[in-house]
């Protein structure tokens, strides 16, 4: 999920501050299963009204657009139930008073994806985007988790920039497969970024090798 997230209140003055230079510092993300109480709209929320799940920050990237995409982790593993997957906030500390406060709500109300307990027969991991407003904001920065084993595309992306930016053009690779008959063979480049990397191979300039 990357869309439907909408500025809260608090928020909103979050955000005026941060124009003026102050630090937007995002701590974490969380999902829950409430139902936004009739007569309230989302940018009226300070809180979840079910909160099931706290997520840690495992990347931010801020766009040129005025947005911030904030990326987590979800899994099932530890959880005894399952919960709907209906509401999600993003988390900011106050720069004034240390406070952490809800940025941003959504709330997908009829809309939300189920999220199985870990008794059951699959263990569930997938990655979550919210993106939020920012504005012209320069100065984002966020708390992030550096105790998830999982990679994101973000992180791939750096380390794969890092070990090839320097390197020598590459013109393909020696695989080893059965369809191959148990024997090395040759492919291209471009071949193998897409088999291993799929989209993500094309956003890699490093990659981009003729």
């Amino acid at each position: 999920m990357s869309n439907g997230m909408v500025l809260t209140e608090t928020g909103r003055n979050l955000l005026a501050l941060a124009l003026t230079g102050k630090e937007l510092h995002f701590t974490r993300g969380a999902v829950g299963d409430g139902w936004i109480p009739s007569g309230r709209t989302p940018g009226e929320m300070t809180g979840l009204i079910s909160e099931k799940k706290t997520l840690p920050i495992q990347s931010i990237r801020v766009s040129a657009t005025g947005t911030c995409e904030c990326v987590f982790q979800i899994t099932n593993q530890g959880m005894a139930q399952g919960f709907w997957l209906r509401e999600y906030g993003l988390y900011a500390r106050h720069p004034d008073t240390g406070a952490e406060v809800l940025y941003s709500y959504c709330n997908k109300e009829g809309h939300a994806g189920y999220l199985e307990g870990a008794d059951g027969i699959d263990l569930i991991s997938f990655a979550l985007t919210l993106t939020t407003v920012i504005d012209r904001a320069e100065n984002i920065t966020a708390e992030i988790s550096t105790s998830n084993s999982y990679v994101t595309d973000t992180k791939l992306e750096a380390r794969i920039e890092d070990m090839y930016a320097n390197s020598a053009d590459i013109k393909g690779v020696w695989v080893y497969g059965k369809d191959t008959e148990g024997r090395f063979s040759p492919v291209k480049w471009e071949t193998f970024r897409a088999a291993i990397l799929g989209d993500l191979g094309t956003r890699i300039a490093a990659l981009e090798r003729g």
